[in-house]
């Protein structure tokens, strides 16, 4: 995998240049041409994050919480 450029700064502490250079990457639309299967490695990547997704009870396949409407006697 790519390593990750260092940002200088957080963006909301930068100019309007400064800005318009670390976003440059976001002007063109996305080519469906450009996009790809993942690799092996990159696919067990993607399926362990979702499981640990899934576990914390965010995710789509999560458990639903159930909510007792009555409440107890007492």
């Amino acid at each position: 995998m790519k390593a990750r450029k260092t940002k200088s700064k957080p963006y909301w502490e930068m100019n309007k240049e400064e800005l318009a250079e670390a976003t440059r990457e976001f002007d063109q639309e996305l080519a469906p041409d450009t996009f790809h299967s993942l690799s092996p490695q990159k696919q067990l990547v993607w399926e362990r994050l979702q499981k640990e997704k899934n576990a914390k009870g965010t995710g789509p396949a999560a458990p639903k919480k159930r909510h007792n409407k009555r409440k107890r006697a007492g």
